[in-house]
């Protein structure tokens, strides 16, 4: 028998707003310097990668995996998990998670229409 794999949605909507606390307007202002302080992380993690420090470069994904999972952005917290665990080689994929982070952006932003 063969398992079945579903992907991961963008978006934990009810996690969001639990987590929100009643405080959507603040929450949605939280989320946005959250991805702010990541696109800064991202140009460390680069430097991280060419010296070969993976601990610190696994570090690096735990902690913003604890970001992402805060906002229930689930597919970020995925694929940073599989890095963070050493899955996936430790050559990131700058483009898949710039690409992951754009339709993280999108699905918060739409959530505040």
């Amino acid at each position: 028998m063969m398992a079945v794999m579903t992907e991961r949605p963008i978006l934990n909507e009810s996690h969001f707003h639990r987590m929100a606390c009643g405080d959507l307007p603040g929450f949605f202002a939280l989320a946005e310097e959250f991805f702010d302080d990541v696109r800064e992380q991202v140009k460390g993690w680069v430097a991280l990668q060419e010296a070969g420090d993976h601990a610190q470069l696994r570090e690096e994904f735990h902690r913003c995996k604890g970001g992402a999972a805060i906002f229930g952005l689930e597919r970020l917290v995925s694929l940073l998990g599989s890095w963070e665990r050493g899955e996936e080689s430790m050559e990131i994929d700058l483009a898949k998670f710039r690409g992951e982070m754009k339709v993280a952006m999108e699905a918060v932003r739409a959530l505040d229409r």
